[in-house]
């Protein structure tokens, strides 16, 4: 009989054991479908902003604020002056 009454407390903290193991291994589980969504998340969320940036205009091509400016500004000047110099 003392064998029987040891056996049940080994078998008591066996089974919590077991129940504790099986809610850790869920716990992990959760927990990585969890970062696996968020990294899927954030992944979308990059891919969507550079695609965004790759279709937006570029602000770097626009037109020069030099680009009316001419080289010789007299040169009207030396023809209207001199018509006869080529």
């Amino acid at each position: 009989m003392l064998d029987e009454g040891r056996s049940r407390p080994v078998r008591k903290w066996v089974l919590y054991g077991a129940f504790a193991l099986i809610i850790l291994i869920g716990g992990w589980f959760a927990y990585a479908r969890y970062q696996s969504n968020v990294l899927r998340e954030e992944e979308a969320i990059a891919e969507k902003a550079a695609a965004e940036a790759a279709q937006s205009e570029n602000p770097f091509t626009e037109t020069s604020p030099l680009s009316n400016v001419e080289v010789d500004p007299f040169e009207k000047t030396k023809k209207v002056l001199n018509p006869f110099e080529q």
